[in-house]
């Protein structure tokens, strides 16, 4: 077989070598997305994943202070307003009135900020 004849197949396996090296190196690339805990980014994991479980939780709270249901009621009603309208008839927040902590209402407040992308001053020390 003349040199001439097997270019051709040289170039076939080149080409599939390197397509094969490209795929290799591009695979698992992108983990873009995740919440951390760059200053930068405004984004506190730690707040955010307290906030979630708060929001997602599904049991009535069990002791209720009665010296902090009117003033968590009007910073939950402000949260919930801030919601999508779909969200604002699954989830009650209201119930939580009385039952959370300082940190835990502003962990809330940041998930539904991220989470739903609105943004709104918190308002907690009034």
């Amino acid at each position: 077989m003349s040199p001439l004849g097997r270019i051709p197949r040289i170039y076939h396996i080149v080409t599939i070598t390197f397509f094969l090296a490209n795929s290799l190196t591009a695979s698992g690339g992108y983990s873009g997305g995740g919440i951390n805990q760059d200053k930068g980014s405004g984004i506190n994991a730690n707040y955010y994943e307290i906030g979630k479980s708060i929001y997602n939780s599904k049991q009535n709270p069990s002791q209720i202070r009665k010296d902090l249901v009117e003033r968590q009621l009007r910073i939950l009603a402000k949260i919930q307003g801030n919601l999508p309208r779909a969200e604002q008839r699954r989830v009650d927040l209201l119930r939580l009135a009385g039952s959370l902590d300082e940190s835990e209402l502003r962990a809330l407040h940041h998930f539904v900020q991220i989470r739903f992308n609105v943004k709104w001053e918190y308002e907690g020390n009034e």
